[in-house]
């Protein structure tokens, strides 16, 4: 029990740097022909970060016991996404890991590039909104009284936004026992209700409606899902099991009906693009590129032109929201 307390305590604290620099140091080693336990070791002896060498620990052990390496990693979903062990889990089939393993690199280091510029884009307008409304709130509740009793002596005639302004400061002031606790009930209300499933499909279907940072998070979704999708079936891996992944890269309400939508065609013989072509957060061109790309019999290379062309879109948007 201890060792799992310490083993799941681990596997919060690990990089996504870790992994990638681990998939692609496993996949060096591999292709030089040293066993995989023996490059496990090795990578466990060269590892600094401690909470990574505990999760790898783990994985040799389970390796050294015969378990496939795809399902050591899959015990550890939280340090390894699911696309990652179905991707490994595909190469350990056609012996190919080596290769598997740098494309997996690839593709984290591709998503953790564009999580960052969207976190980059998302901070910056955070921190001088939340600044704007301490030093407005500053404003209208200490320097604004001083003020009026200046002009009150003076007898002075105000304009009437000042005014406003005025009466807005002795209201807050005066009721301040009010509102207070009010906010604070209310922001307690939201993280509550985000998450219960009426919260949550309010909560995505915001972030995808909100002027200027909407069309960024679509974008955004529509650029993880079409790089998900081309590196699964370029991998082998089954339409579905890429359907079902592509839904955990989005994780939005919104998205996940198009992903079920997409299931059920699949089932009942349609075509994927059948229910891109129908979804309002998807450009069409995408569903376009998708429906000659099944047509062709080449979805992967579309959908990786598709990847490319949407990241590059996205990073004109993150410019956009960052102005």
């Amino acid at each position: 029990v201890k060792y799992d307390f310490r083993t799941a305590l681990a596997q919060k604290r690990v990089k996504q740097d870790d992994v990638i620099a681990f998939c692609q140091q496993l996949a060096v080693m591999l292709e030089t022909g040293v066993p995989l336990s023996e490059s496990l070791e090795a990578l466990i002896q060269q590892t600094k970060q401690k909470e990574f060498r505990v999760v790898l620990q783990g994985i040799y052990d389970d390796v050294r016991s015969g378990d496939p390496l795809s399902t050591a990693l899959a015990r550890r979903r939280r340090v390894f996404p699911r696309i990652v062990v179905s991707l490994v889990r595909a190469s350990e089939l056609s012996g190919t890991l080596p290769m598997m393993l740098e494309r997996v690199a690839s593709y984290l280091a591709r998503e953790r590039k564009t999580m960052r510029e969207v976190k980059g884009a998302m901070t910056y307008p955070m921190i001088m909104g939340f600044t704007a409304v301490v030093v407005t709130s500053l404003i209208v509740t200490f320097v604004l009284p001083r003020f009026a009793k200046i002009y009150e002596l003076r007898s002075a005639t105000l304009p009437w936004p000042t005014k406003f302004l005025m009466t807005m400061s002795d209201g807050l002031l005066g009721t301040w026992m009010y509102w207070i606790p009010a906010l604070v009930a209310i922001i307690i209300t939201a993280i509550f209700w985000h998450k219960t499933s009426s919260g949550r499909n309010f909560f995505d279907w915001l972030k995808l409606r909100t002027p200027v940072v909407g069309p960024m998070f679509s974008q955004l979704y529509t650029t993880r899902a079409s790089r998900t999708l081309s590196t699964l079936l370029a991998a082998g891996v089954g339409v579905l099991d890429a359907i079902g992944i592509c839904r955990d890269v989005t994780n939005n309400v919104q998205f996940d009906r198009l992903w079920t939508e997409m299931e059920n065609d699949v089932r009942n013989g349609h075509p994927l693009s059948d229910a891109v072509f129908e979804s309002p957060y998807v450009p069409s061109y995408v569903a376009s590129m998708m429906a000659s790309g099944e047509r062709s019999g080449k979805l992967p290379a579309v959908m990786d032109r598709v990847a490319s062309f949407t990241d590059e879109e996205l990073e004109s948007r993150v410019k956009k929201v960052s102005a």
